[in-house]
Protein backbone atom coordinates (compact mmCIF):
# COMPACT_ATOMS: atom_id res chain seq x y z
CA UNK A 1 0.00 0.00 0.00
CA UNK A 2 2.97 2.30 1.14
CA UNK A 3 4.68 1.80 -2.41
CA UNK A 4 2.00 2.26 -4.23
CA UNK A 5 0.85 5.69 -2.55
CA UNK A 6 -1.88 4.83 -0.69
CA UNK A 7 -3.15 7.46 2.16
CA UNK A 8 -5.06 4.96 3.81
CA UNK A 9 -5.40 1.57 4.52
CA UNK A 10 -6.70 -0.95 1.88
CA UNK A 11 -9.24 -3.68 2.14
CA UNK A 12 -6.88 -6.01 0.50
CA UNK A 13 -3.01 -5.39 0.52
CA UNK A 14 -3.65 -5.91 -3.18
CA UNK A 15 -6.56 -4.14 -4.23
CA UNK A 16 -4.43 -2.22 -6.43
CA UNK A 17 -2.11 -4.54 -8.77
CA UNK A 18 1.60 -3.85 -9.28
CA UNK A 19 0.83 -2.89 -12.99
CA UNK A 20 -1.33 0.06 -11.95
CA UNK A 21 -4.94 -1.60 -12.12
CA UNK A 22 -7.50 -2.35 -9.56
CA UNK A 23 -7.88 -6.04 -8.54
CA UNK A 24 -10.41 -7.47 -10.37
CA UNK A 25 -11.93 -9.28 -6.72
CA UNK A 26 -14.81 -8.00 -4.59
CA UNK A 27 -13.15 -6.52 -1.55
CA UNK A 28 -11.14 -3.38 -3.24
CA UNK A 29 -12.11 -0.28 -1.05
CA UNK A 30 -9.42 2.16 -0.62
CA UNK A 31 -10.34 4.23 2.06
CA UNK A 32 -9.76 2.33 5.43
CA UNK A 33 -9.44 5.24 7.86
CA UNK A 34 -7.57 4.45 10.51
CA UNK A 35 -8.14 5.79 13.46
CA UNK A 36 -7.58 9.32 11.18
CA UNK A 37 -7.87 12.55 13.95
CA UNK A 38 -8.51 10.45 16.98
CA UNK A 39 -6.30 9.93 19.60
CA UNK A 40 -6.87 9.41 23.58
CA UNK A 41 -6.97 11.11 26.50
CA UNK A 42 -7.62 8.94 29.12
CA UNK A 43 -6.52 5.21 28.88
CA UNK A 44 -8.97 2.92 26.79
CA UNK A 45 -9.82 5.77 24.56
CA UNK A 46 -12.24 6.65 27.93
CA UNK A 47 -12.09 10.05 26.83
CA UNK A 48 -10.84 10.68 23.75
CA UNK A 49 -10.18 14.12 20.86
CA UNK A 50 -11.71 13.77 17.35
CA UNK A 51 -9.63 16.30 15.40
CA UNK A 52 -9.80 14.85 11.72
CA UNK A 53 -8.30 17.15 8.86
CA UNK A 54 -11.58 18.27 7.23
CA UNK A 55 -11.45 19.36 3.02
CA UNK A 56 -13.51 22.56 2.57
CA UNK A 57 -16.39 20.57 0.24
CA UNK A 58 -16.91 18.35 3.36
CA UNK A 59 -20.27 19.96 4.80
CA UNK A 60 -21.58 16.86 7.38
CA UNK A 61 -20.50 14.63 9.50
CA UNK A 62 -21.71 12.18 12.68
CA UNK A 63 -19.85 9.60 14.96
CA UNK A 64 -20.48 7.84 17.27
CA UNK A 65 -18.02 5.43 19.84
CA UNK A 66 -19.16 2.17 22.03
Amino acid sequence: MMTMGATSVWERWDSMLEDGSVNSGRMTSFNHFVLGGVSPIEPGYAHFRFAPRVLPEFVNASVWHD
